[in-house]
């Protein structure tokens, strides 16, 4: 069998080298530095030497080695949130030594004991996390109940847009056509000034009528959208809306579209002063802001299972807009200052 120094010898016995090399001294076996070999010799002096001393002179017939082992488990609780548990293994193994005078006899098999304990530790939710829980799933809840009514209420919306579109192509399709003669008056050359008649021109009291336009095909809609289009590139809005609320069409629903519209415009007026918005390099298009929202706020906010309170989805986007327009650094310095 191969030898060891002092110094290794030490180690698995988990003394000093100085130590061991006293009790060595003591025990017969003369070693001056820890660098020298111990030879099998030399340590079974060492242990007759140990035993004497504390007492025990007769040798061990039984050795009992106790192993624990410490492992974890995760599983989920009746809330669904996961928890981790603790779980110890004991086992303990008993050696018995044979004697002289057992030799003879057939071999004694060794007695194996094994015990497990296992110690389940489940963590400790005080009341003050179980009360977040329960505001959290309710906050949760009524996020959920909250888009859901506004699901609903945008699906109403586009439902009776389409039945008043689909009542309009009804009504346009089942009136019968007019002469062209009936249709439209005669012109002298343009498409709005009809020509005026001569006998009306001499009686000067007669009052002028105001007329009014009425779409009754897709052509009078399509020139009429072409003859005040300018109006809204011009930013003349209340102009727009005065020539708006000049049409009274036959069909009650119609008249109902054309007044939305109407008062969409009068409300939205200060939107659309493109003239005023082009001179100082900004777009006036809507493509553009909503690629914005796609990229900045969609991509963020809008990923599978995500649910944002106000002041949380406020907070993201503004540093995600700080981020994408390249002032993050001067939002902080703003914020230091």
């Amino acid at each position: 069998m191969g030898q060891t120094s002092v110094t290794q010898f030490a180690g698995e016995l988990k003394v000093q080298p100085s130590v061991l090399l006293e009790q060595l001294k003591a025990a017969g076996v003369h070693k001056q530095q820890a660098e020298d070999t111990l030879s099998e010799q030399d340590k079974t002096r060492l242990l007759e030497y140990l035993r004497k001393v504390h007492g025990a002179t007769e040798g061990k017939s039984k050795i009992t080695l106790t192993r624990k082992q410490t492992s974890e488990i995760k599983k989920s609780d009746s809330t669904g949130k996961a928890r981790t548990i603790q779980v110890e293994v004991k086992k303990k193994r008993v050696f018995v030594k044979r004697d002289a005078a057992a030799e003879a006899s057939p071999p004694e098999v060794p007695v194996v004991e094994e015990k497990q304990a296992p110690v389940v530790r489940p963590p400790a939710v005080d009341a003050q996390q179980l009360e977040l829980r329960e505001q959290e799933q309710k906050r949760q809840a009524e996020l959920i109940a909250r888009q859901s009514e506004e699901l609903r209420e945008k699906q109403e919306r586009e439902k009776k847009l389409a039945e008043v579109r689909e009542t309009e192509e009804k009504r346009v399709q089942q009136a019968p056509a007019k002469p062209a003669a009936e249709q439209a008056p005669p012109t002298d050359g343009t498409l709005h000034k009809p020509k005026v008649d001569e006998a009306a021109k001499g009686d000067k009291k007669s009052p002028k009528k105001k007329t009014t336009t009425i779409w009754k095909d897709e052509t009078a809609k399509r020139r009429w959208v072409m003859t005040h289009q300018h109006l809204l590139d011009a930013g003349k809005i209340e102009k727009l809306v005065t020539k708006l609320r000049a049409i009274s069409p036959d069909n009650p629903e119609l008249a109902a579209a054309v007044r939305n519209e109407a008062n969409y415009f009068e409300h939205h007026a200060k939107r659309m002063r493109y003239p005023q918005f082009r001179s100082q390099n900004l777009f006036v298009g809507s493509g553009v802001i909503e690629a914005g929202g796609k990229t900045v706020i969609g991509s963020r906010a809008k990923r599978s299972g995500m649910f944002w309170s106000v002041r949380g989805a406020n907070a993201v986007i503004a540093l995600r807009c700080c981020r994408h327009s390249r002032r993050f650094d001067d939002y902080w310095e703003h914020r230091r200052g």
